[in-house]
């Protein structure tokens, strides 16, 4: 944690004690306003990539917190909702009412 300014570290105690760690480890939450701190601050390259690694597949790792199902509903939901208004897919649906109004139009 060398490097990492005093009030994140203390956090980081503080969340290790709350899991039952001992006194002296730290525990990082993987949230961007507890991982941000790690990533600028940390001299550790190994502790930065670990917790950028945690940080970006949150979510995506097969576990009771995994969200790939939910993303599949969520997706199918807004491609029916853009169908049902007439819309070939979500992204053209929600363009209709920004400047360029079409995502082709967008990308360009």
């Amino acid at each position: 944690m060398k490097g990492v300014p005093a009030d994140v570290k203390s956090a980081a105690a503080n969340a290790a004690r709350s899991k039952g760690l001992p006194a002296g480890q730290y525990a990082i939450l993987n949230t961007r306003s507890a991982a941000d701190p790690i990533l600028t601050f940390a001299d550790n390259r190994g502790l930065r990539e670990k917790v950028w690694k945690e940080f970006v597949s949150r979510g995506d790792n097969g576990d009771g917190n995994d969200t790939n199902a939910l993303v599949a509903e969520i997706v199918k939901l807004r491609a029916d909702r853009a169908k049902l208004l007439g819309f070939p897919t979500h992204a053209h649906w929600r363009m209709v009412n920004t400047m360029a109004k079409e995502p082709a139009k967008a990308m360009d």
